[in-house]
Formats: structure tokens, sequence, C-alpha cells
């Protein structure tokens, strides 16, 4: 299943608990789900038919994976 990330701000009221009792706050770029817990993949289309989240594209994954390995040149 392809990773997703919030494409916009938003709070996500079923993700709720102590520390944010209103729900988890998703700024744009941020990975969901924040946590590893399991999310319907009902819940995700829905997600991304309102526009909250989007699938996060390869290249770019890979891409950052290597710019976060690529050592500076001497």
């Amino acid at each position: 299943m392809a990773k997703q990330e919030a494409l916009i701000k938003w709070r996500d009221l079923q993700d709720k608990a102590k520390t944010f009792p209103l729900g988890r706050v998703y700024e744009a770029g941020d990975l969901f789900p924040a946590t590893k817990r399991k999310v319907p993949d009902d819940r995700i289309e829905e997600l991304k038919q309102k526009g909250f989240i989007g699938d996060i594209e390869e290249e770019k994954e890979e891409q950052k994976a290597a710019d976060e390995t690529e050592q500076p040149k001497e």
C-alpha cells in the first residue's frame, strides 16, 4: 500500500488521545497516519476524496532517501 501525506492542515477527529483530545492535527506534508495504527482502506479513500491526504509518489520518497544519505563532496 502506498504511503500518504497530508495535503492541507486538518484535524483527524477519529484520532484522539490525552495529548490531543480534540483530534490529531496534521500539517501539509505530515505523514498519515502519524502513528503505526491501522487505518481502514475506506477511511483512507474518504480522506483522499475530501482532499485531506494524497499518496506519496515513490520517486519523491526515493529522492528524499537519497538526499538524506548523500554526503557532501570534498
